[in-house]
This record gives C-alpha cells, structure tokens and sequence, in this order.
C-alpha cells in the first residue's frame, strides 16, 4: 500500500502497487496490519516486509503515533548465521570477547552476576542493572561491526540445561552451528512496541480507519520483555475485524472511486534506504542522546531534500517503471516513520523500558506518560499526553 484515499475526511479506499501495476482499491473500511518499523534499521530480526511505512501512511491520512520511541531490541547472530535470534538463556555460561580478544565486561563489577541477570530475559531493557551487558555489546559493535565472540564454558557444552540443549540441537540441523563453535553476536531491531494509536475498538480517529498487530502501539507500554505480541495480534485483530465490518456495512465501498495520487521516481532509493538505516542503527537503536538523535534528523533533511530536488520527468522522456514510483513513495514515507521515531526519542529526556537516553540514564517520574505523534500542516508534532487526553 502506498496511499490510503479518502472523501470527506472518510476512509473510502487504497491506493497500492500489485502485479507490477499501481492501482486504486475501493472499501468501505480498511484495517492496517503490516507490522512495524523494524526495517528502518541496518540489523533486524525482522523480514523484509516490515518496511515502517505504513505509520506514515497512516500519519498522512490524520491518525496519530503513540509510543514510537519503545521497541524490543535484541541480541542476535551476525556471523556465521546473519540474523538469528540469539539464546539470551546462554548468557550465564558466556565467555564474551571484543575485537582486541578482550573481556566485554572485564571493568565492570559482579559481571558474572549481570551475565546471569541478563540470561532471564529477551529483548534489551534499561530497567534493570544487566542493561550494561547491552551497552556494552552496543559499544562494542559500534567499534567493531563484526560484532563480539561468544564462546561457552566447558560446564554448558558437557551438561546443558533442557532448553539450551533442544535450541542447539535445533540450530545444528537448521543452521549448521554447534555449542563448540565460536560465533559473533550483536545488537538487532525486532518487533515495535510503538506504532498507530487506536482504541478499545481497534479505531484510528480516521473514520473507517482501523488497525491491529505491531502496526500499532500503545498496548505493551514502554518494555515488553517477554511476549505478548500474539496474543495483542489475535485479539486486536478479531477487534479490528468485527470493527471494520460492522463500518463498512454503514458505508459500503463505492463503485465509482477518484483520488489524486502523484509520485515522482526518484534514482538510488536503494543507496537512500541504505543510508537511513545505518543512521537509524546509530542513532536510534539502542544508546540515544539529544546530539545523536539531532544530527540524525538533520541528516534525514538531507536525504528528504535530495529527493525533492529531483525534477518531474517530461513527457517526453520515458515514464519511470511502477517498481521505481512504488520504492519512491515507500522511501518518503519510511523517512517521515523515522522522522517520528527520533522526535519522540528526543522529546522523552529519560531512560525508561526499552528507551535509553545515555544523557539521561535515569527515569524521571515526571515523564511517565505516553507520547503522541501527529502530523500539523505537514510537520511532526510530538507531546506527552495529558491525564485529560488518556
């Protein structure tokens, strides 16, 4: 989906490339269910379809973003086996090593005591004292993106724990790597816990606009160290569902549909998507600061800025493939996504869950509420919510 079509202020349609063509969709209501924004990150545990488009798509059309500056953030291979979940169960028998062959955590106290800390949970949280191994795991990619070496304890390869063994024995058949093996590790993007901001009934304050799943944001708060992101699909997709249904009986789709739609093709989107995601893994995943997050908008200016510099083909000349116009109007919109994301991380001037300030290492009780995105004549806004508006 590149567009969403309204009338009147009313969801009346979508505006998508399919089948090598662009085309427009006629509904009566429509339900977002793309995922997050985990591709706006160089490393990610995600698949290439969650793209982080869709938040701006929904921006666009006047719902609103809540939560973006949370996410699950975890450990995971980068070599030998690129992009698979790494067992944090492991970590207390973990030898870990940075690129000098150096103890990660030789300067930091009771490290085998953040080690087993940091074994009792999944994805990053700055919550807890064990957040030190992230940060220096963090470090240490950012020195060297090979990442760290892992190797285990003679104790674990001899006599692992059930749910190590059956998770070796899985990656042995599956992916070709043994306990015995040495491997590096780093830092990846995973699921969002931010996204649209919907209600009870799985609205948007777009009418006939819904939405369910990691699209959205709002139900896990800021940390979500476990799970819970299926059963948040499952039953705010069955909301959404009935939701949707029961709006578009009221508002059947019409047979006659116009929308405006433009888009100009812009050339290595591909060297554009690259450089986005370097800076957002920078600047955004994991250690933030109000410099870092600043020269990442500005940086994002630039990009947006060479986009928009590029003229409108003639008639003339030959009308750009409806893959090119598709990756254009994908790229605008994971920008304004990423646009977002950075400003709320900026606005939240704490440590809280999965956000972590390395200016401000601390939670501030006076920031414990959530914080809203818009868009106000073509410009992000961001707030923390009222009592009165929650």
């Amino acid at each position: 989906m590149l567009e969403i079509c309204q009338e009147g202020g009313q969801v009346r349609g979508a505006v998508v490339h399919e089948d090598g063509q662009i085309r427009l969709i006629a509904c009566g209501a429509l339900v977002l269910a793309s995922g997050g924004f985990g591709g706006l990150f160089t490393h990610r545990l995600t698949s290439d379809d969650v793209s982080g488009s869709v938040q701006s798509i929904a921006l666009n059309s006047g719902a609103e973003l809540v939560n973006l500056e949370f996410m699950q953030i975890m450990p995971g291979y980068l070599s030998p086996i690129y992009k698979t979940v790494f067992n944090e169960k492991t970590f207390r028998f973990a030898q870990l090593t940075d690129s000098f062959d150096l103890p990660l955590l030789l300067e930091m106290d009771q490290a085998q005591e953040l080690l087993d800390e940091r074994a009792g949970y999944g994805p990053f949280t700055s919550r807890l004292k064990s957040r030190l191994v992230d940060l220096a795991l963090f470090k240490a990619q950012q020195a060297d993106p090979g990442g760290v070496t892992v190797a285990y304890a003679r104790e674990m390869i001899e006599h692992p724990p059930e749910l190590i063994r059956t998770y070796f024995e899985w990656m042995a058949k599956a992916k070709h790597l043994t306990m015995s093996e040495p491997a590096k590790i780093g830092l990846f993007a995973h699921a969002a816990n931010g996204g649209i901001r919907i209600d009870t009934t799985a609205a948007t304050r777009v009418p006939g606009l819904f939405a369910c799943g990691e699209a959205t944001g709002g139900m896990h708060g800021a940390d979500r160290i476990g799970g819970l992101s299926t059963a948040n699909g499952l039953v705010f997709g069955g909301i959404a569902g009935h939701s949707a249904a029961r709006f578009a009986r009221e508002n059947p789709a019409r047979e006659s549909l116009t929308c405006e739609f433009s888009v100009v093709a812009a050339p290595e989107t591909a060297d554009s998507l690259t450089e986005l995601r370097e800076l957002m893994y920078r600047a955004a995943l994991v250690i933030r600061t109000k410099k870092g997050l600043e020269q990442a908008l500005a940086q994002l200016d630039q990009i947006a800025d060479r986009l928009q510099a590029i003229a409108p083909s003639s008639p003339a000349e030959k009308p750009a493939d409806t893959k090119s116009l598709a990756a254009s109007c994908r790229l605008k919109n994971q920008l304004q996504t990423a646009r977002s994301i950075l400003t709320a991380a900026n606005l939240r001037c704490e440590s809280r869950g999965s956000h972590f300030r390395g200016d401000h290492p601390e939670q501030d009780p006076a920031q414990a509420s959530p914080i809203v995105v818009s868009l106000r004549e073509g410009s992000i806004q961001a707030r923390f919510l009222s009592q009165a508006d929650i």
